[in-house]
């Protein structure tokens, strides 16, 4: 595919490995720099947008956004500190809840609902904010 003009994409450039490294839409352009194994390392947009990936590590313009963790992953709070986001998953793996701890109250951040062929439930996944006192108990 070259482009998509579906979407405004004007042109789509690919590399060695078969991987974008430049899209061009009405506009801008995304560019992206992958190592020799084609793991992503870095998206340019060009209106200013710089994100780096190091591993589980996700840094936009310099200041780290995100990282997962074995039990969910953590996003900054605004305050200099970082919100940790737990996931419930389902014995196949998907996040079907996703929660954190607010001040000693548990904020329920996404709930996903699914099919059993995989189609996620209209109505059903929207985020929700629901708070519940928190016992230790919860989190162990």
């Amino acid at each position: 595919m070259t482009s998509y003009r579906n979407k405004g994409i004007t042109a789509i450039t690919y590399n060695h490995l078969n991987l974008p490294t430049k899209v061009s839409t009405g506009g801008g352009t995304i560019s992206y720099i992958y190592d020799a194994t084609g793991v992503k390392l870095r998206k340019t947009v060009s209106t200013g947008s710089d994100t780096e990936y190091a591993g589980n590590y996700i840094y936009q313009n310099g200041e780290l956004q995100f990282f997962n963790t074995p039990e969910g992953y953590t996003t900054p709070d605004g305050n200099g500190g970082y919100d940790y986001i737990y996931q419930y998953k389902d014995h196949l793996g998907n996040v079907r809840l996703s929660y954190m701890d607010d001040n000693g109250t548990l904020e329920i951040v996404e709930e996903s609902n699914y099919y059993p062929f995989g189609l996620e439930h209209k109505g059903c996944n929207n985020v929700v904010t629901l708070l519940l006192p928190v016992c230790d108990w919860w989190l162990k």
